[in-house]
């Protein structure tokens, strides 16, 4: 019996260790997927973070430059779920989304054939994704959005306050053949768009309050130093939580340059 259980154990801990293994390797290729080096673009300065609530997340976001065609893609995405199952699935996300991006003509029709493309998978998972999606015009310095069951995005310009951008959609994998309203703001010089996914929104204090639409909106009126703006906020939301993450945190800008 002795021998039985020293077998056991040992066999539990080399498969504790694949595991760990497994993990450490899963987490390389998600820190690969969220590009945390946008392409560079002149016009545009753009900056992301993602930090997972578990080892894995199923936050998504990237960037895409159609250098040629003088566009430049950006996305925020959150799968259902936490962990192994949800960053499988935002890896799904991610590979369909970078597909179809050379086939699209905007964001809604990305949208659309996006949620065309993982409806069977995500209905026969019984799961569901929002993805918000930006496209910016550098000949027309247009910012066109779309949005799939997304947070709303934040429009700052310099000077102003902060507004929501509203678009309506149903989360990708909701049903099948759904369209897309489609919306468009010119973007200044120093004007920027804030994205993000509900872990801002919804985390929470000891008291349970909250972070909230509001205080996203005063730290962005309140922060004059664009360059750190990603970094004050993130840290700001996992402070407000005391570090207690229930959910992955995600935030986005792209701001139009000066010059």
């Amino acid at each position: 019996m002795m021998i039985h259980s020293e077998e056991k154990n040992t066999n539990k801990y080399i498969q504790q260790n694949r595991l760990s293994a497994d993990l450490k390797e899963a987490a390389n290729v998600q820190s690969v997927l969220l590009q945390h080096e946008p392409p560079a673009c002149e016009s545009l300065e753009c900056k992301g973070v993602s930090i997972p609530a578990h080892y894995l997340g199923g936050d998504y976001y990237g960037f895409i430059f159609e250098e040629e065609k003088q566009k430049y893609w950006v996305f925020t995405g959150d799968v259902m779920g936490k962990g192994i199952p949800a960053f499988a699935k935002m890896a799904m996300l991610r590979t369909a989304i970078r597909t179809l991006v050379p086939q699209s003509s905007g964001p809604s029709d990305l949208l659309q054939k996006v949620n065309m493309i993982l409806y069977e998978d995500l209905k026969l998972l019984k799961s569901f994704a929002t993805l918000f999606c930006g496209m910016y015009d550098l000949a027309e310095n247009t910012f066109t959005y779309a949005s799939a069951g997304h947070p709303s995005a934040i429009l700052k310009r310099e000077k102003h306050p902060s507004e929501f951008l509203k678009a309506n959609g149903i989360a990708i994998g909701f049903l099948p053949n759904r369209k897309y309203t489609e919306e468009r703001v010119i973007l200044g010089p120093n004007d920027y768009v804030c994205i993000y996914t509900d872990g801002i929104l919804e985390a929470m204090d000891n008291q349970r309050n909250q972070f909230g639409k509001d205080r996203i909106i005063k730290m962005i009126n309140q922060h004059s130093d664009y360059s750190s703006l990603v970094k004050t906020i993130t840290e700001h939301v996992l402070s407000f939580s005391n570090f207690d993450q229930r959910d992955d945190v995600t935030l986005v800008t792209i701001r139009r340059m000066a010059h």
